[in-house]
């Protein structure tokens, strides 16, 4: 019996598929590495599957040379190291008459591999992203995959360049991912860059030679441009673009790259987005101009309670907020720039210099109630009296020839945004209902108001979600002053008396000469109409069969008498 201990290989790789080594390849750069195995003896069913590797390993184009040879390549889809190997019971022999396998791993390779052609970004020293505010700056170039294998080192000073052309000096190799330099950025102090413009933030500029820049003197969206070079020294607020340029490297599969930072000394800008009207809460969305180095550091204030709950960060200009409001009504939400507002260049808002603010309705339920109050508007007749010493006329009337007219105020009904109004009186008496209300205060042209009379004004509000809330108020006609010193022996009402059956009449005041004892200087009558609301006595109580009140209910008195004594009757007649 003859012990067996199974076939026994060794990989050799001198080559990857475009370069020749004189010792076995350690690593490798992009391209498949050319691997030969040999075995002791003749083997059979040999596949790629027999080796053992990572699943980001991958072996191809295996080709037998021999019974004891094949060729291969070995590549990775990720940057690391590759080791395979075959392992026990995964080869066997062909030796006449007997099957051996190995008993033992063998066939062993490991090389490091670089799956990808290297990405490199900017970083400038004590900024967090690719923006600065000085003028003397260190830059890292920092990549994603190794610069330099065989020896060689891939980047180096001549390929480097600034845009526009900003001297380059100190520049050093840290590691194969990284390198460094400094540069300072000069002003421009050029004509060109003098004649500065504000133009909208889409325009094309005219010309190569022209720059657009976001600066202190335009308002945004609107930038400045000018034909600087570099950023301008007249103007100390600035977003100036600049670049570094990397030249191809056609050795690491690279092509040319341009990194893109800002020479930022300008505060930023901020939006603010929320919605008009609400039912319950909602999001607000706050987005900067630029990224901020304190995304969250400024946060919303609200014009009455409310709370925040649920902030989310979009981006490292945007975040939003859901708001829970606690009282309907209107809620003003405000984002001010601080001292903790700094973008990534640390310029702040210390001195307030941004804002953003949106008013919200908010309804919890139907609109508040709100109030109504009454002017009314006839021309006066030729025997009315006005004192001419009062502050406020006992008819508030404007001696407008246009005709009568009820003018509305109405104030309150938070949250609403629709307002209908209507008016009844007594018996089936009513107005049409207007409901194209723009504003306060609403005049009902053509009103014709009795005295005696009293009318109920009803006003429906009701916000964005249909909730409803409706109001009434009495108006009454204001009291009418009558001369009555018997110069005008028929004093006619203005606009007549409601009848019983709510037909308009006219009605008169007889009064003749010498109706007032001399006592009575001021020889006015004033009528008014019963407030019953104001504590007036219902005429109506005295009903009898022979006597039955009508929808006119009067007030007769004498403005500023303690008593009255009349030397002849007053009569009121249709």
């Amino acid at each position: 019996t003859v012990a067996s201990t199974g076939p026994r290989g060794v990989i050799t790789a001198l080559a990857t598929e475009s370069r020749q080594y004189a010792s076995t390849v350690t690593v490798a750069y992009i391209e498949p590495v050319n691997c030969t195995v040999t075995f002791d003896q003749d083997v059979e069913y040999f596949t790629p599957a027999s080796f053992t590797k990572a699943d980001t390993t991958k072996i191809q184009n295996m080709k037998q040379i021999s019974g004891t040879t094949f060729e291969f390549q070995v590549s990775s889809s990720v940057n690391g190291k590759i080791s395979i190997f075959v392992d026990t019971r995964r080869v066997r022999s062909k030796t006449p008459g007997a099957t051996f396998v190995n008993d033992a791993p063998t066939a062993h390779f490991d090389v490091q591999f670089f799956a990808f052609s290297p990405s490199v970004r900017l970083e400038l020293t004590g900024f967090p992203g690719q923006t600065t505010s000085k003028e003397a700056n260190m830059a890292i170039l920092i990549f994603n995959s190794t610069t330099e294998f065989d020896g060689r080192k891939f980047i180096e000073q001549s390929l480097v360049s600034m845009k526009p052309a900003l001297q380059i000096i100190n520049f050093q190799y840290v590691d194969p991912l990284k390198y460094s330099f400094i540069f300072s950025i000069t002003k421009d102090n050029s004509a060109g860059a003098k004649n500065m413009t504000c133009v909208p933030g889409d325009m094309v500029i005219p010309a190569p030679d022209f720059v657009k820049f976001a600066c202190a003197p335009c308002v945004r969206p609107e930038v400045c441009m000018s034909q600087a070079v570099t950023p301008p020294s007249f103007t100390p607020s600035v977003e100036f673009p600049l670049s570094v340029v990397l030249q191809p490297v056609p050795e690491l599969g690279m092509g040319e790259v341009t990194l893109p930072f800002v020479y930022d000394t300008l505060w930023a800008q901020v939006e603010l987005e929320a919605p008009e009207y609400a039912k319950g809460q909602f999001d607000i969305k706050v987005t900067w101009s630029e990224p901020m180095e304190n995304l969250l550091g400024t946060k919303p204030t609200f014009s009455s309670r409310a709370l925040i709950q649920n902030s989310r960060v979009l981006d490292p200009r945007t975040y939003v907020m859901t708001v829970v409001p606690t009282d309907t009504g209107v809620l003003e939400v405000f984002v001010n720039g601080s001292a903790y507002s700094k973008d990534l260049a640390r310029n702040s808002n210390e001195i307030h210099r941004t804002g953003a603010r949106r008013v919200v309705v908010f309804s919890a339920g139907p609109p508040k109630q709100g109030t109504l109050a009454f002017t009314y508007d006839r021309p006066l007749t030729a025997v009315e009296y006005t004192d001419p010493t009062a502050v406020v006329p006992a008819t508030p009337t404007s001696g407008s020839p246009s005709g009568p007219a009820l003018v509305v105020s109405y104030a309150g009904f938070e949250t609403a945004v629709d307002y209908k109004l209507w008016v009844t009186w007594s018996g089936n008496g009513s107005w049409p209902i207007e409901d194209n209300i723009t504003g306060s205060p609403l005049r009902l042209q053509g009103f014709q108001a009795l005295l005696g009379v009293e009318y109920t004004v009803y006003m429906r509000a009701s916000n964005n979600f249909g909730d409803e809330t409706t109001v009434s108020a009495s108006f009454l006609h204001p009291a009418v002053r009558l001369l009555a010193d018997g110069v005008n022996r028929i004093l006619p009402i203005p606009g007549g008396m409601l009848s019983k059956v709510s037909s308009v009449v006219s009605m008169q005041v007889t009064v003749e000469p010498e109706t007032f004892m001399a006592l009575n200087p001021l020889k006015v009558l004033e009528f008014s109409t019963a407030n019953l609301a104001a504590g007036d006595q219902d005429p109506c109580i005295f009903n009898s069969p022979l006597s039955r009140c009508t929808y006119t209910n009067l007030r007769i008195e004498v403005p500023n008498a303690k008593f009255v004594v009349f030397r002849k009757p007053v009569r009121l007649q249709l």
